[in-house]
């Protein structure tokens, strides 16, 4: 498989309980992959304890992978998540 193929298999998952919404990933990906939005109430309700609390403080408000196939897997949106809610995921 070439690298470009392995690409196309790769996705960021955002870990909800982890997000702060901070949008450091919408600004250091130049793909549009990720975008700030207020989540559900049935999203809300899944999330953990310390996950509430941090998206009260955050005006209910996550990273969203909205262009998942934009995806170029380079990264950069893992190191500069600060809280470590990015994941690179192979498809």
């Amino acid at each position: 498989m070439n690298v470009a193929e392995n690409v196309n298999q790769v996705k960021p998952i955002v870990d909800f309980n982890k997000c702060n919404a901070g949008g450091v990933c919408t600004h250091v990906c130049v793909h549009d992959v990720f975008k700030i939005n207020r989540i559900s109430a049935e999203q809300f309700s899944r999330l953990s304890f310390m996950g509430k609390l941090k998206t009260i403080f955050s005006d209910n408000r996550k990273a969203f992978v909205v262009q998942p196939e934009n995806c170029h897997n380079c990264g950069l949106c893992v190191k500069a998540c600060s809280q470590q809610a990015i994941q690179l995921v192979c498809c």
